[in-house]
């Protein structure tokens, strides 16, 4: 494998709110939709974890609305 990152089909990342599953469906029912690689993922729309947090996630780096 010489350093080969393994496929990864689900990811969790720990925000300042919380753990938040970028593959599961968000509370509305829609899905975000994930570009990059580990650890530089970035996903749309923003991540919205009701009265935890809010923010994005964009080239690995959580940033706060």
């Amino acid at each position: 494998m010489g350093g080969e990152r393994p496929e990864y089909t689900s990811l969790i990342v720990m925000t300042p709110g919380g753990e938040w599953a970028i593959d599961m469906p968000s509370i509305d029912g829609g899905k975000w939709s994930r570009t990059g690689t580990v650890p530089k993922i970035s996903v749309t729309p923003s991540i919205l974890i009701p009265d935890k947090y809010h923010g994005f996630l964009t080239d690995g780096t959580l940033r706060d609305c």
